[in-house]
């Protein structure tokens, strides 16, 4: 699973500190002893709240404006012209 932290470096990071959340999707096939092998995968930081971070940094701050009592929004990035969507 070497493939699987290089290509997460900022999620697995050890700057995300403690309490830092990590989200995950996972495409897996099933082998023929039956294990399941992740094929592919997506990872995103996110804090205590689940508010997704791009950085670490971001975790930090979001850790310290929830614990001042502070309501916390990030607008998440939608970026049309690399959206796919299934045709119906």
């Amino acid at each position: 699973m070497e493939w699987f932290a290089a290509s997460y470096r900022p999620v697995f990071s050890a700057a995300a500190g403690a309490g830092a959340q990590h989200i995950g999707l996972f495409l897996t096939t099933r082998g023929q002893t039956g294990a399941l092998r992740a094929d592919n995968a997506a990872m995103m930081l996110a804090t205590r709240q689940y508010l997704l971070a791009d950085f670490s940094y971001e975790v930090t701050m979001g850790h310290r404006l929830a614990d001042a009592g502070r309501s916390v929004s990030k607008p998440v990035r939608y970026e049309a012209g690399k959206a796919e969507f299934p045709s119906s």
